[in-house]
């Protein structure tokens, strides 16, 4: 027990049996949502710098990622926000569907802001030698209809430019 801890309980192993029933459902699903919202972010959102998702045609591992991925090419989806720190927090404040959340990958979309959550103790040079600037937001796309979160998106964008 010390070494790998407690085992699951009967519960929690059956919870996850009946997850992988629709597991791949899920997937899909989580994986158009997030193509569908880059695409729109990357179309001219208001607002956004970059968008950092394999499934586009700009992102430098493209090709890779369409030899590599064939079902898609995942949940997550990074942008930067033109206005830094400042526009990510007005953002994040802003959306009224997707939940802020320290960690990514749930059925519900949830967005994190990496600069003040999981990379907050590094330093800002080292966490822009990593790629993490303070208008980078991370978002995992969940099953919700996709219209809804793009919908959600556009009006924290737009709170976020008049806020600046």
């Amino acid at each position: 027990m010390s070494t790998f801890g407690a085992p699951a309980s009967a519960f929690d192993c059956w919870l996850v049996m009946r997850g992988l029933k629709t597991l791949a459902l899920r997937m899909q699903r989580s994986s158009e949502n997030a193509a569908a919202i880059a695409r729109y972010l990357s179309a001219g959102a208001t607002g956004v710098a970059h968008v950092f998702y394999p499934g586009l045609q700009s992102h430098p591992e493209h090709d890779l990622a369409c030899r590599l991925l064939e079902r898609g090419s995942g949940a997550m989806v990074a942008f930067e926000l033109a206005g830094g720190e400042d526009a990510a927090s007005a953002f994040v404040r802003a959306l009224n569907r997707i939940r802020f959340a320290p960690s990514l990958g749930d059925v519900s979309t949830t967005i994190s802001h990496p600069a003040k959550t999981s990379h907050r103790s590094m330093g800002e040079e080292a966490r822009r030698a990593a790629g993490i600037s303070p208008g980078l937001i991370r978002l995992s796309a969940g099953i919700e209809h996709v219209d809804d979160l793009i919908a959600d998106l556009q009006q924290a964008l737009g709170k976020t430019l008049h806020a600046r």
